[in-house]
């Protein structure tokens, strides 16, 4: 495997924990895509992949990210950051399997921080901060790890196509469903959806 190669499965493989993950906390309509520009790539875990941008030069709004979450609930803010975190928990059970704790980094490392700001806004200092995102990526490694082999897919499958649909991540996941349990399962086939 090249190094491009390898960082688009790294990529690949961040993207699919964020999608699996999503689908697993019940967050709706979360596909994935995945950018690669030489030896530079990135990727998102986003309810509109066909229409997605890269990121790549963008940086996690902080301020717009506590905005958008200051009101939601402990249990949607806990559930949010064990989804930021799936994706470099992911890396770390499908490619960097030696590690035993994952540390969420760059721009999902801002959207933690947000995200614990938002859950406890009138004591999170630095130390606070650590603790949550080091629990979020505990539920995120406990989240994935029963169904590492369903990453996996996604991963690959992401990896080959370098994008997929809310959809489409269900099919990958779930090769033998019938059209009554994909209807259910799949974000379009749900009430109100």
């Amino acid at each position: 495997m090249n190094k491009k190669q390898s960082l688009r499965w790294q990529i690949a493989a961040h993207e699919a924990g964020h999608a699996v993950a999503a689908l697993l906390l019940g967050i709706p309509d979360v596909g994935a895509v995945i950018f690669v520009e030489g030896d530079r790539g990135c990727g998102l875990a986003t309810t509109a992949p066909k229409t997605a941008t890269s990121p790549m030069e963008h940086i996690s709004n902080y301020s717009k990210i506590y905005e958008r979450h200051r009101n939601d609930s402990w249990e949607e803010l806990l559930s949010m950051a064990t989804f930021v975190a799936a994706g470099h928990a992911s890396e770390d059970l499908l490619i960097n399997t030696t590690r035993t704790e994952t540390a969420v980094l760059g721009g999902d490392e801002v959207i933690i921080r947000a995200l614990c700001n938002a859950a406890i806004p009138t004591s999170c200092d630095p130390l606070v901060e650590i603790s949550f995102g080091f629990m979020a990526s505990a539920r995120a490694r406990a989240l994935l790890k029963p169904d590492l082999w369903r990453v996996e897919r996604v991963a690959k499958a992401l990896d080959k196509r370098g994008m997929l649909s809310a959809d489409e991540v269900v099919k990958v996941m779930y090769p033998h469903l019938n059209e009554i349990d994909f209807a259910r399962l799949s974000p379009a086939g749900r009430p109100g959806a």
